[in-house]
């Protein structure tokens, strides 16, 4: 048993140091072979580091030995580890992302699926680790506070689990609107509500909606009981 794990520990040492990455990053990539490596003995049925020179396929030699396939695949998952810590997000997604990749391999399902290993929640609250990692990459990626609170809430919603990318475009319009009624002279309670309708109403409508809502929550309504009231104006208005 002592030699298997000596055998392994060999391997990752000699691929890590061929591969030159980073040194602080050792305990991850470790993680990532051996996880690899688990998934690899189940499919191979066999031990591709005792058996280094077995073939994927015997009737297909060019696409190499499973020895090399544990290789290549550990050192893949492992890259999309250090390209999310490129990407301004936090270890613990950058970790999260890197099973989601493995199971997805396509970036638009594996990001939500990384948010979504942080937490099951939907709350709108730092306490909750999905929405607190949107919020903080957001302004790590040099995001405004306005898309940052937007993207997060959205985000743990799940209405975007399966394009999340079409997330990142509603965001920055949001984003986008509230600025440039910002520096029309409107008040946050205006250009955030303008910025919620615009896209779903038309520009004109968006902002009889605004100012609607902004006047009754003025009044001392909530913010539901507003919403309602500024949505049955706007309809009768249209």
């Amino acid at each position: 048993m002592k030699e298997d794990h000596d055998d392994i520990s060999k391997a990752i040492n000699q691929i890590f140091e061929k591969e030159g990455l980073p040194l602080e990053h050792f305990p991850v990539f470790d993680e990532v072979f051996r996880f690899v490596l688990k998934n690899v003995s189940a499919e191979a049925g066999l031990d591709p580091i005792s058996h280094s020179e077995a073939l994927l396929d015997i009737e297909d030699p060019d696409l190499g030995t499973w020895r090399t396939y544990l290789n290549n695949k550990s050192v893949q998952l492992f890259r999309y580890y250090t390209e999310s810590l490129q990407n301004k997000h936090s270890k613990n997604f950058a970790k999260a992302y890197v099973y989601a990749m493995n199971t997805f391999d396509d970036a638009r399902p594996a990001i939500a699926e990384a948010y979504a290993a942080l937490s099951s929640s939907n709350e709108v609250s730092m306490l909750n680790p999905r929405y607190a990692e949107a919020v903080l990459w957001s302004l790590r990626d040099g995001k405004s506070e306005a898309y940052a609170n937007f993207f997060a809430r959205e985000l743990v919603s799940g209405l975007y689990d399966t394009d999340i990318f079409a997330l990142f475009k509603i965001a920055e319009r949001y984003a986008v609107s509230v600025d440039r009624c910002l520096k029309s002279g409107f008040s946050v309670i205006y250009a955030h509500a303008f910025a919620e309708q615009f896209g779903r109403l038309t520009t004109e409508a968006a902002d009889v909606y605004a100012k609607c809502y902004e006047m009754k929550l003025n009044e001392g309504l909530s913010h539901r009981e507003a919403s309602r009231y500024a949505d049955t104006y706007t309809e009768e208005t249209d």
